[in-house]
C-alpha cells in the first residue's frame, strides 16, 4: 500500500525525531552530567548575549545580501521583510525539513514581490553561492590550520590533507567561475543538455530548471558574482568561525580561530542533510569529537554546543514574534 504526501511527511518528521533522540541519548551517555553542570558554573555567560546579538546580526546582512540579488532580477523587499522571513523560516526549521521552511519564506518574499519565479531563482542563486563559499573557505581554512598536526602522524600523513584541501577550495571556485562564465558555461549547457537527455524523465524534469537558473545567473555579470560571493564569505564562513569563537570562549575553550571556520562548515553541510531536528545530537557529537583533537573535554565541547544551539532558538523566538504581530495585523484589518 502506498503512502499519501501526507503520510510521508509525517513518516519523515517521526524518523527524524527517532534519530534526534536517539543522537541525544547517546551523546549523554558519552558525557558526565556533573561535569556539564561544572562547566556551566564556571562558564562567562557574558558571552551568551553575544552570541544571540551577532547571529541576529548575521541574520540581518544575509538579509542585506539576499535583496541586492533580489534588485539584480528586478524585484524588491525590504531588510526588514527579508530579516522576518528568514527568522520565521528558523522557527519553522526547528521541526520542518529544510525544504518546507524554504518554502515558507518563498510565500513570505513572493507576497511581498509580486513575483514568485523570479524570487526562486534568487533563492537557488543565493544557497548555491553560500554553499560554494562555505565548502570552498571551509576546506581552505581546514588546510591551513591541518588539525592532524595535533595527531601523532609523519610529516607525509599530516601534508597530504594540506594539499588535498587547497586543491578542492582552488577547483570548487575554478568550476563555480567556469559555470557562471558566459563563453564556456554556454558550451558547458550544450554538453549537460545532450547528457540530461539520456536520463529518465523525472530526471529531465528537475534538471531544466536548474539549467534555466544558470542562464540567467550568468547574466548578472563577474562583478555582482565576487560582490555576493564577498559578502558570503563574510557573513558565511568567517561570521559562522566568530559565532563559535564566541561561544568557545564562554566555555573558556582555546582553540585557533581558522579552526572554528572548518568545523562550523562541516556541521553545516551535515546540516543540509535533514536526519535530525535542528542539528540536534549531529551538532553535539561532531563537536565533542573536533574539539577534542585539540584536547577539549567532552562536557565543554557539548555546553558550547548548547550556547550555539541557543542562539539559533533566539531566532527562532524573534520568528514567532514577527509571526504573532502578522496574525494580529491580519486580525486588525480583517
Amino acid at each position: 500500500m502506498s503512502l499519501s504526501l501526507n503520510q510521508m511527511k509525517w513518516l519523515k518528521l517521526i524518523l527524524r525525531l527517532l534519530v534526534t533522540s536517539g543522537a541525544l541519548v547517546w551523546v549523554l551517555y558519552l558525557v558526565d552530567l556533573s561535569q556539564v553542570k561544572a562547566a556551566m558554573e564556571q562558564a562567562d555567560w557574558t558571552f551568551l548575549v553575544l552570541v544571540w546579538l551577532f547571529n541576529a546580526a548575521l541574520f540581518w546582512l544575509r538579509s542585506y545580501r539576499f535583496q541586492l540579488i533580489l534588485k539584480k532580477l528586478g524585484c524588491f523587499a525590504s531588510v526588514n521583510t527579508l530579516f522576518s522571513a528568514s527568522a520565521m523560516m528558523a522557527l519553522y526549521g526547528m521541526v520542518m525539513p529544510g525544504m518546507l521552511s524554504l518554502a515558507a519564506k518563498w510565500y513570505v518574499i513572493k507576497k511581498a514581490t509580486g513575483k514568485g519565479g523570479h524570487v526562486v531563482s534568487a533563492m537557488v542563486y543565493n544557497q548555491v553561492t553560500i554553499m560554494v563559499v562555505m565548502v570552498a573557505f571551509g576546506l581552505l581554512a581546514l588546510g591551513v590550520t591541518n588539525p592532524l598536526a595535533q595527531l601523532d602522524l609523519t610529516e607525509t600523513q599530516i601534508t597530504w590533507l594540506s594539499c588535498t584541501a587547497i586543491c578542492l577550495f582552488l577547483i570548487i571556485l575554478g568550476a563555480f567561475a567556469f559555470l557562471l562564465s558566459q563563453r564556456a558555461g554556454a558550451k558547458m549547457d550544450r554538453v549537460l543538455l545532450r547528457t540530461v537527455r539520456l536520463t529518465p524523465e523525472i530526471f529531465r524534469k528537475k534538471a531544466a530548471p536548474i539549467l534555466e537558473y544558470l542562464q540567467i545567473f550568468r547574466t548578472l555579470g563577474p562583478g555582482f558574482h565576487i560582490t555576493i560571493l564577498t559578502i558570503g564569505l563574510l557573513t558565511g564562513a568567517l561570521g559562522g568561525g566568530v559565532l563559535y569563537m564566541l561561544a568557545a570562549k564562554a566555555t573558556h575553550i582555546q582553540v585557533p580561530f581558522i579552526a572554528y571556520i572548518w568545523m562550523h562548515v562541516i556541521i553545516f553541510v551535515l546540516g543540509r542533510i535533514p536526519v535530525t531536528l535542528s542539528n540536534c545530537g549531529l551538532r553535539e557529537f561532531v563537536l565533542m569529537g573536533l574539539l577534542g583533537v585539540y584536547g577539549v573535554d567532552k562536557p565543554v565541547a557539548l555546553l558550547m554546543s548548547m550556547i550555539i544551539f541557543s542562539a539559533h532558538i533566539f531566532m527562532a523566538f524573534i520568528g514567532a514574534l514577527y509571526q504573532i504581530s502578522g496574525s494580529l495585523a491580519k486580525k486588525r484589518a480583517s
